[in-house]
């Protein structure tokens, strides 16, 4: 099974647990898996974006920042936009204060202004 259908079926198992841990952020940040390395790293390869400088990437759904987080961490220094509509786990992610990272409350069907700027 490779790193990103690992991560994928460890979703699925907590699945029904986080949708109550979303009143939480710091709950579900605590105890929801993280994306292996491995995961992100095959993601960025697919869509090109493996060792380009200062990509700029929309996080729809970012939740606590689970895959922003190590986004932010790259070496690439991706230029990334979270976009979260759930108030809890939005500002368990802006407290995060991650490099190159700005958080946003709004939704993929109503994109916040700073965000649409982004979209290709």
């Amino acid at each position: 099974m490779s790193a990103l259908q690992e991560a994928s079926a460890e979703g699925a198992r907590t699945q029904d647990a986080s949708i109550e841990d979303f009143k939480d952020g710091a709950s579900y940040d605590m105890f929801r898996p993280n994306y292996p390395d491995e995961a992100v790293d095959s993601l960025l390869k697919h869509l090109e974006l493996d060792g380009l400088k200062r990509a700029r990437i929309i996080d729809l759904a970012a939740g606590t920042g689970k895959f922003t987080e190590p986004l932010s961490q790259r070496p690439e220094g991706c230029e990334i936009v979270a976009v979260e509509p759930q108030d809890a786990t939005r500002e368990a992610l802006d407290k995060k204060g991650l490099r190159n990272v700005i958080v946003l409350k709004g939704e993929a069907s109503n994109m916040p202004s700073r965000a649409r700027g982004l979209m290709l």
